[in-house]
């Protein structure tokens, strides 16, 4: 893509299956965050974007579909005393589309940690990675 095409973002959360202590109160502020990391990935990266709640006939669309939320407490009798930890993970489809409609990727990540709101970081800044790869590959 050429360097100077607008990327519109949008992060979807409403189909998100959500588990363990998390609500879908937490899923939606996951996915704006999820947005606001992906947006400031690409403007590191000297890209165009603009967050969309549609697409729009501007430019690119990069969008991220939240398929899954978890958080869950896993209780460990180690030998030093017992201790609760929780772990968060997120599963999660990013697509981008180019300006004339053609599907350049399409691909499903999963991403682990111990802290929730590392998570939103991880998916934003690896999203934003693959879509500037697309600019200066001048795919």
């Amino acid at each position: 893509m050429e360097k100077g095409t607008l990327v519109a973002v949008s992060v979807l959360t409403d189909d998100a299956v959500i588990s363990g202590s998390l609500s879908p109160d937490t899923a939606r502020n996951f996915g704006k965050n999820i947005a606001k990391q992906l947006l400031s990935g690409l403007e590191d990266r000297g890209i165009a974007c603009e967050l969309a709640a549609t697409p729009t006939a501007k430019g690119a669309t990069v969008k991220v579909d939240l398929n899954g939320l978890q958080g869950e407490s896993i209780f460990d009798a180690g030998p030093f005393g017992a201790s609760t930890k929780s772990v968060f993970k997120v599963s999660y489809t990013a697509t981008l589309i180019s300006v004339d409609g053609t599907r350049l990727f399409r691909f499903e990540g999963r991403e682990a940690s111990k802290v929730l709101d590392e998570l939103p970081r991880e998916v934003g800044r690896y999203v934003a990675k693959r879509v500037a790869s697309y600019y200066s590959a001048g795919k």
